[in-house]
């Protein structure tokens, strides 16, 4: 079966923090350095970027663990073992549902979004009309 597959856009990430941590920053991002995180596993593309991030900012995270799945990343945050990155357009549901809070905006990062679907004759209206009304209730940015 042929998948296929349609770019909605992307999001900027985020740095969140468990409001059971109480820990405060005061000069982000350097404060991050030598902090407990939760990140992406190696050879993702998110991890790329922000061991790349990490390296161009100086900051060099204490890795508490590593997962595939981005709803584990956020449970192991909640439970306050170690901030996580997750995209913005996310921030509500984060600080509601799991009890944490965004701390610092990486805008020089993000994360792309795809419909994937396995119907060929998909109507490219419908298609578009969903990347707009998501573009529009979200914060993705078009490419």
């Amino acid at each position: 079966e042929k998948f296929l597959n349609f770019n909605i856009g992307l999001s900027p990430v985020a740095i969140f923090q468990s409001k059971i941590d109480k820990t405060k920053y005061k000069s982000l991002p350097g404060d991050l350095s030598g902090q407990r995180f939760i990140l992406p596993i190696q050879g993702s593309q998110l991890r790329s970027q922000l061991d790349f991030w990490f390296y161009s900012n100086g900051v060099s995270p204490k890795i508490s663990a590593e997962a595939s799945d981005t709803a584990l990343i956020k449970v192991l945050g909640s439970e306050g073992a170690g901030l996580f990155v997750s995209p913005v357009f996310l921030s509500n549901e984060i600080e509601n549902k799991f009890n944490c809070k965004k701390i610092f905006e990486i805008n020089s990062l993000s994360q792309h979004f795809f419909i994937i679907s396995t119907e060929p004759n998909l109507e490219k209206k419908i298609i578009n009309s969903l990347i707009k009304l998501l573009q529009e209730k979200t914060i993705f940015h078009q490419i």
